[in-house]
C-alpha cells in the first residue's frame, strides 16, 4: 500500500498480505479509516494507521479470510500494540519492513 502525503511524503506498507484480496477487505480499510478521521487524526495519520491495522489482521488471520473475519480482527490487533511486548519475531518483521521502506523510498525520491 502507498500513502501520499500533501508535501510529497510517501509512505509504503511493504509488510502486508496478499490475503486480503478478498471481497469486502477495501470496505474493511476504509472503515478503519473513516473511524480515525471522526476520532480528530488526520488524514495522513488516520491512513497509515488504518493501513498498519488492516495488514496485520490480514497477517494474522491467513489464507481464506473473508471481510467480517478482519472486523473480529481488528480489537486483537489493537489489543496487541497496546498491551503485549514485541516477540523477537516481530521485530524481524518490523525490521525487514524498515529495510524495504528505505529502499522503496529512495527510488522515489529520484
Amino acid at each position: 500500500t502507498v500513502i501520499g502525503s500533501k508535501d510529497g511524503t510517501v509512505y509504503l506498507n511493504a509488510y502486508t498480505s496478499s490475503y486480503l484480496a478478498t471481497a469486502g477487505s477495501g470496505d474493511v480499510l476504509a472503515g478503519l479509516i473513516a473511524s480515525f478521521l471522526s476520532q480528530g487524526l488526520s488524514a495522513l495519520k488516520a491512513a497509515r494507521l488504518g493501513c498498519y491495522i488492516h495488514s496485520q489482521c490480514g497477517l494474522n488471520l491467513g489464507f481464506g479470510l473473508i471481510a467480517s473475519d478482519l472486523v473480529e480482527e481488528i480489537p486483537n490487533v489493537i489489543k496487541k500494540m497496546h498491551y503485549e511486548t514485541w516477540s523477537i519475531t516481530d521485530l524481524k518483521a518490523i525490521l525487514w519492513a524498515l529495510i524495504n521502506l528505505f529502499f522503496y523510498n529512495y527510488r522515489f525520491m529520484y
